[in-house]
């Protein structure tokens, strides 16, 4: 195990778990990839298999649709969750956990009464999604033996607009950190994927880039620089 350059291991990326519970591999911690971008991890670098990329690409891209979701008020957290699911029940696969939970006071870590999950059966709280929430949105697949995927932002709800139709409101990340280029399959992006993934790369690069200088900066640019759709 090595450590890497603090602001590098600070990128969303991949990681085979070290260790399972049950039939669900705890969350991985350590190899290739940090799932949890503000946090720092040890890493151990190594070519990624297809079958990796195309895990992590398909959890990413639930990650962004959810995070660009713009919605009626009147929404609950029941409403929003199959954005993120989407790209992973179209391939057969799915998560056992929410796909998000409230974060409230000096990073309270799940506070409600919001939450992100499909399941009306198992909800204990049915609660609209108010301006001025914060939650996560951390979508993920985990396959038991070989490796995990979590990413994970925190989003704050905002207000978009106000029109005959009603009052509607969208995510803003609060998390400002690149996802890892290496480890997307853009064959499976859709220029949909393609658009936010660039508009949230320009976000960061907008936000951080004061912030840095030299070989950081630099290497900032390259990892936010637009990708092409296929």
């Amino acid at each position: 195990m090595v450590r890497e350059h603090p602001l590098r291991n600070r990128t969303q990326r991949k990681v085979k778990p070290l260790h399972k519970t049950g039939t669900q591999p705890a969350i991985p911690v350590g190899l290739g990839m940090a799932l949890v971008h503000n946090q720092q991890a040890l890493a151990k670098f190594s070519a990624l298999t297809d079958e990796e990329k195309r895990i992590y690409t398909l959890v990413l891209r639930g990650h962004i649709q959810l995070g660009a979701a713009k919605f009626l008020h009147g929404c609950m957290g029941e409403n929003l969750d199959m954005l993120a699911r989407t790209p992973l029940w179209e391939a057969g696969l799915d998560f056992n956990h929410g796909t998000g939970h409230g974060v409230g006071f000096v990073l309270g870590v799940h506070e409600g009464p919001e939450r992100v999950h499909w399941d009306v059966k198992r909800q204990k709280r049915h609660c609209v999604i108010e301006e001025g929430m914060i939650f996560s949105n951390e979508p993920g697949i985990y396959l038991a033996g070989k490796f995990g995927v979590r990413i994970e932002n925190l989003v704050v709800v905002r207000e978009a607009e106000v029109n005959e139709y009603g009052r509607f409101l969208a995510l803003e990340p609060l998390t400002l950190v690149p996802y890892d280029r290496d480890a997307i399959d853009l064959s499976l992006l859709s220029s949909r994927d393609v658009e936010l993934l660039n508009a949230y790369h320009a976000k960061v690069f907008a936000a951080i880039s004061p912030y840095l200088s030299g070989d950081e900066l630099e290497w900032l640019k390259a990892a936010t620089e637009p990708v092409q759709f296929c």
